[in-house]
């Protein structure tokens, strides 16, 4: 494992080369960290990628072609070991190719492309999956990046939403699984979401084919802010680990976790993406960090 760093007037970042996983966000001005430590009594890890699914599976297993394979939560991306290929003064890429290993648990010839670039305040993340197999690949990508929050009263903070949201539904998980059941999500006349010790009492806060391309953590106290922009994510994950109130994530998925009693079929799994043969695809997101001082 190996740590790179970007830096920009504004920001101080630095990388792991396990998982290309994003550990540390400072603003240089004034020493503010605006990522979680991974304090392992709490939550391990600081801003995982998701691959080659999102979520759980049904009794932790999917179905291809009559076989049968076993993925933990969230695939093994952020377990594993990227090459650092390109490294400048405001851009990083990692590899992760697949392997004999990786292709015991999932059958397909892949690389996977992170890119990081910063720009001032702003980081921009970019994943890209690359088919290199004969056939189609079936997957899912996404992001989870914990961000530290300034006070650990989860009532002094909002989630913000850029569009309105009417009749906004938040998906139901039970033990990692959908559940298909559904409750309204009341947002206020600025499309806000308020916060409080028990909004992750039921896990994450996950929604589908939101109208908003851009969503913030919002600091009623002081002018804190996270704020994502986003497209080509057609579901969205907040979670904290209840019941501490040290940090949120926002999570921007190509995917989801399957539902109760789904068959297996990765096929037919809900929001899996396929790529043809020597085929790419990208997705983007950025991340802007204000109100550090």
């Amino acid at each position: 494992m190996t740590i790179h760093q970007l830096k920009s007037d504004s920001l101080m970042v630095n990388f792991s080369s396990k998982g290309a996983e994003i550990v540390s966000i400072k603003h240089i001005q004034t020493g503010v960290e605006f990522i979680w430590d991974g304090n392992q009594e709490v939550w391990n890890r600081h801003a995982p990628v998701l691959f080659p699914i999102v979520g759980k599976l049904n009794e932790n297993q999917f179905q291809y072609e009559g076989s049968f394979y076993s993925l933990g939560q969230h695939g093994f991306a952020r377990d594993l070991e990227f090459e650092t290929v390109e490294i400048y003064s405001d851009v990083i890429r990692f590899l992760l190719e697949s392997n004999e290993d990786t292709l015991k648990v999932y059958p397909f010839e892949f690389k996977l492309f992170i890119e990081y670039k910063l720009i001032e305040n702003q980081l921009e993340t970019t994943y890209t999956v690359h088919n290199s197999g004969k056939e189609i690949q079936y997957f899912s990508i996404g992001a989870h990046p914990a961000f530290l929050l300034p006070d650990e009263n989860l009532e002094n903070f909002s989630i913000y939403f850029n569009q309105d949201e009417p009749n906004l539904q938040r998906f139901l998980i039970k033990d990692g699984l959908q559940t298909e059941e559904t409750t309204n999500v009341g947002l206020s006349i600025s499309n806000e979401l308020e916060l409080n010790a028990n909004s992750f009492d039921k896990d994450a806060i996950i929604f589908k084919d939101l109208n908003s391309n851009e969503i913030s953590i919002r600091h009623k106290k002081s002018n804190w802010q996270v704020k994502m922009s986003f497209e080509g994510f057609p579901f969205f994950g907040i979670w904290s680990k209840h019941p501490h109130q040290k940090f949120i994530c926002l999570e921007p998925w190509a995917g989801i976790t399957d539902k109760m009693g789904f068959n297996g079929e990765i096929t037919e799994k809900e929001g899996i993406c396929s790529l043809g043969a020597n085929k790419s695809k990208s997705f983007c997101f950025k991340t802007k960090f204000s109100g550090a001082i």
